[in-house]
């Protein structure tokens, strides 16, 4: 399972064994952005337009709950024609944050 972050240019950020909240952590640290708590993380990274990311075997599940750029669309396209099953803002990968 490889988690990262989709920026709005399309960029995806994230270290291989890392989770949501740790990438968000080194990389809102780097904007000097500090969160108030875990759901924080994901609140700061969504304004600042990053969608999160999961793909696992043959399925990309991602979110963000203001849209997507441009950018972000065409790399949903391009996981979609290399055969890859695409849930956008599905429920149960929502509430998966606060697990």
């Amino acid at each position: 399972m490889r988690k990262t972050f989709l920026s709005a240019s399309g960029e995806s950020i994230g270290n291989p064994d890392d989770d949501h909240a740790d990438i968000a952590r080194t990389f809102l640290a780097t904007k000097g952005i500090a969160a108030k708590d875990y759901l924080d993380l994901y609140t700061q990274m969504f304004a600042l337009g990053f969608a999160r990311a999961t793909e696992e075997g043959t399925q990309l599940h991602i979110e963000s709950p203001s849209g997507f750029s441009r950018a972000q669309e065409d790399v949903i396209k391009a996981k979609a024609l290399a055969k890859l099953e695409v849930f956008i803002n599905d429920r149960r990968y929502i509430d998966s944050k606060a697990q």
